[in-house]
């Protein structure tokens, strides 16, 4: 779960769409986030909804979506410390 909802009352909020296109977030969303006045957030479209966040936040989170457990690099690495720990013994 994501460390910021836990901090929130209640994992859900609903907002209204205003006529010019704007939403107000609530503010127990914005301060678990720590997003001020004039703080710029990217809006995401994903297969599972909307994605929404600081900059930094969001491709952290998609980095995070791609990030495999461990790298293949570390896999070949713990690979080869095997074999060579199976040829030492």
């Amino acid at each position: 779960m994501n460390p910021a909802t836990e901090r929130l009352s209640s994992p859900h909020h609903r907002v209204r769409v205003s006529t010019n296109g704007r939403i107000v977030l609530p503010q127990p969303v914005r301060q678990a986030r720590g997003w001020r006045d004039g703080d710029e957030l990217l809006l995401i479209e994903t297969a599972e909804g909307m994605m929404i966040g600081k900059p930094a936040e969001v491709l952290h989170a998609i980095q995070a979506r791609f990030r495999g457990p461990t790298s293949v690099t570390d896999e070949l690495i713990a690979e080869r410390r095997a074999q060579a720990a199976q040829d030492a013994a």
